[in-house]
């Protein structure tokens, strides 16, 4: 797969967008740490707020010193849970009500549901609907 100059500049913007994302959940009260020992909270952090977890990564090829970090091409994320330990969809901008709200989405049908999300696969949410279906997909003793 070749890397074009439009694909660099859209990684480029997405560890913007991300770094921008982390900016103003510190604003509002999130706590920030670093998430690996030996990679400064600019690269990759951890945050924490109310029971929610985001990690972020928003690695750059250069360093500050303009020396080579090991990256080839700009690379970021970011992924939530909530305080149930299960995956929210986040989105950029940062929107702390957004997050409230997904703490009820499906992540199958997007449908907003009441009640308790269904656990399915590593940490994924499901409605009343989606949750025992997708569920019986999975191999027996998947979560145990």
């Amino acid at each position: 797969m070749t890397i074009t100059q439009s694909d660099i500049a859209a990684r480029q913007q997405h560890v913007e967008a991300v770094r921008a994302w982390v900016k103003v959940a510190i604003e509002d009260g999130w706590e920030q740490k670093p998430t690996y020992k030996g990679e400064s909270v600019e690269r990759a952090a951890t945050l924490h707020k109310e029971g929610f977890m985001a990690m972020a990564i928003m690695r750059e090829p250069m360093g500050a010193t303009g020396r080579q970090t090991g990256n080839r091409y700009p690379n970021a994320a970011l992924n939530v849970w909530g305080p149930d330990k299960m995956a929210v969809k986040s989105t950029l901008p940062y929107d702390w009500e957004g997050l409230m709200c997904a703490l009820h989405a499906c992540q199958f049908c997007g449908k907003v549901f009441e009640g308790k999300a269904y656990h399915v696969k590593f940490a994924d949410r499901a409605c009343q609907t989606c949750g025992p279906v997708e569920q019986s997909k999975l191999p027996p003793n998947w979560a145990d």
